[in-house]
């Protein structure tokens, strides 16, 4: 009897034990569940995880690359667009025709509380447009965009040039049963326009009303990347041992404690944090990420390793051998240095590339002087420059200041821009709506003007001066004369009010701040260095949008011998990026979109479907 009762004493205490472990269970579920199916992680083996999750099979330990168990979410550019209205036209605008277009113009000036909107639709100096610009992977809310402008087909506006673009908030909008439909507000822009003649000529009307406004465009919202879990492989166990094996590998500091980048938030997704360093270069980002290897054995790491560094001597194998050993992290670093020493262009930059982006100074030095020599791989090296906090990069950088490429030594200030806007290597001033910057140089002098992110006029080279033999226009309303002293006088003549007058040297640099001080803008200076390089009045090169741009092919035939190298174009839509383009050969509408701005090239645009607002087909890359 006394035994019986035991027994069940303890029969009883087991139940009890069990069913306060499975109440706990029971009760961490719904917890997960009521707090949006945010799992915790705090694995960081598998043997952890399988003391929590039990019943994992030889299958589920194997070693996997997570590229094999999930796909990219978020790498595409989103269109947001709208109709607006430009004002402050010169008798160039017209009054839209009744239909959707004005419709939808017509509700959005009633939510600003606009009065009289068919008196302001029929002004000659106002005029319905389309604007749209493309919200990058990754882009952060208050990021500043390029937003493009247009005219639509059937519209009698002759030029945008002078015009304001009114405040004007940006949505994608999908064509449904012939009824637009649009979203959450994505993107606000206002300011002014730029007309493509600017750059292009005059040759052909339609660049009067095309035009782009520069970086005034703002996200209002800040873009997801994620990884979706293959259906195959769907479980929670799964998404958490994929967000640890990247939280081993990419991680921040939070308050007190380190916090990795990955958080499995369903059993099929793992949303993703952006680094820092690979802000302007997604796609990379997302590659790292793949490559990881997700269950992998410090035995199979070894041999893995071993196995990489031969491929990463073999030109052909090395890329991705080096996106596997940044994927890997510190551990690969002595074998990523040893690429460094190959003969072989490949090796060496995508051994560099891969060092710079975990910050090792040793890559500094070799990605300058691969910038300043293959075109193929000047866009990337100097990416991963300015992704590179140690001061080696600072050093490469502002070295490539002087080089002979007009392309390599604005991509160069751009780079430094992007790592330190602060830099006195480029410290620069505000005039008007735009920025000037002066960097000495002991190459040949050049300037360069902006047409992608921001406004700006680089000057390089301290003597560039302009001396006209008559005078010059820098609009329609200001003009400059050289005065018997050796001066130049600019003049800005406005109906109906007083004229300003300033008087400066011949350096540009001068003559830029003088045209600013009469009130001109930034499409006056553009037209100024435009009509001085067609008048010969400018001692300097002049280019427009010289950057480098990732739309070269390696020709690993022809690359022992530097002098005879060939390249092969791998976007036609693209001109050359040769530095002989000069001021005109550089046509940046319809080069490719940057990332951070992401401006379509014009041929993207069909306006003739009045419906929908502009093109849906088009998808611009990286750039």
């Amino acid at each position: 009897m006394l035994t019986q009762q035991k027994h069940k004493t303890q029969e009883n205490s087991h139940k009890s034990f069990m069913y306060r472990i499975t109440a706990g269970l029971v009760t961490a579920v719904l917890l997960t569940h009521a707090s949006g199916c945010n799992l915790p992680i705090p694995f960081t083996d598998d043997k952890q995880l399988e003391d929590i999750i039990p019943g994992s099979g030889d299958d589920e330990k194997k070693r996997h690359r997570i590229d094999e168990l999930t796909v990219p979410v978020g790498l595409n550019f989103m269109k947001v667009e709208s109709v607006a209205l430009v004002t402050n036209l010169e008798g160039t605008g017209s009054e839209p025709p009744t239909g959707l277009q004005r419709n939808l113009l017509t509700d959005d000036m009633k939510t600003h509380s606009v009065e009289n909107t068919n008196e302001l639709l029929a002004s000659p100096n106002t005029s319905l447009v389309l604007v749209r610009s493309y919200l990058p992977p990754g882009v952060q809310k208050g990021d500043p965009i390029d937003v493009e402008v247009l005219t639509p087909s059937h519209s009698k506006t002759t030029s945008l040039r002078s015009g304001w673009l009114l405040k004007t908030r940006m949505r994608e909008v999908t064509l449904i049963n012939n009824s637009i439909h649009s979203a959450h507000v994505s993107a606000l822009v206002e300011g002014p326009i730029l007309p493509q003649s600017l750059f292009k000529g005059t040759g052909d009307p339609t660049f009067e009303t095309r035009g782009v406004i520069l970086g005034r465009g703002e996200s209002r919202y800040s873009r997801p990347l994620g990884l979706a879990v293959r259906p195959d492989f769907k479980s929670v166990k799964t998404s958490t041992r994929i967000a640890g094996a990247i939280n081993q590998r990419f991680h921040k500091f939070g308050t007190s404690k380190r916090v990795g980048i990955a958080n499995p938030t369903r059993d099929n997704f793992i949303e993703l944090e952006l680094v820092n360093a690979y802000r302007r270069n997604v796609p990379r980002f997302l590659n790292v990420i793949q490559a990881i290897n997700v269950g992998e054995s410090q035995a199979e790491r070894i041999n893995r390793l071993q196995v990489l560094e031969a491929k990463l001597l073999e030109p052909t194998s090395a890329k991705n051998a080096a996106l596997e050993l940044e994927a890997i992290g510190k551990d690969s670093v002595r074998i990523l240095m040893s690429g460094l020493q190959s003969s072989d262009p490949e090796v060496r930059f995508y051994s560099a590339e891969a060092l710079a982006y975990m910050d090792i100074q040793e890559a500094a030095t070799p990605l300058g002087a691969i910038a300043e020599t293959h075109i193929e791989f000047r866009w990337y090296a100097l990416n991963a420059l300015s992704a590179m906090a140690d001061m080696s990069a600072l050093d490469a950088l502002s070295g490539l200041l002087d080089s002979d490429s007009a392309e390599t030594r604005y991509g160069a200030f751009r780079a430094l821009y992007e790592r330190s806007p602060d830099s006195p290597y480029i410290r620069g001033e505000g005039l008007s709506d735009f920025n000037f910057y002066s960097i000495p140089v002991k190459s040949r002098p050049m300037v360069h003007l902006s047409m992608s992110r921001r406004p700006e006029i680089v000057v390089f080279g301290g003597d560039i001066r302009i001396q006209p033999k008559d005078f010059l226009y820098a609009s329609k309303q200001i003009m400059i004369n050289p005065t018997a002293d050796g001066q130049l006088r600019v003049s800005h003549f406005q109906p109906g009010k007083q004229d300003l007058f300033a008087t400066c040297d011949t350096r540009v640099a001068s003559l830029v701040k003088a045209i600013a001080t009469v009130g001109g803008g930034y499409s006056d200076i553009v037209q100024c260095m435009n009509n001085a390089k067609s008048a010969g009045a400018i001692n300097a090169e002049v280019f427009v949008g010289a950057r480098p741009r990732p739309a070269w092919s390696y020709d690993r035939e022809r690359s022992a011998d530097n002098s005879t190298r060939e390249f092969t174009n791998a976007n036609p839509e693209v001109g050359s990026s040769d530095d002989s383009s000069g001021f005109i050969g550089s046509d940046p509408i319809a080069a490719i979109p940057e990332q951070g701005n992401a401006l379509a090239p014009a041929s993207a645009v069909e306006p003739e479907q009045e419906e929908v607002l502009t093109d849906q087909s088009y998808t611009p890359t990286f750039d």
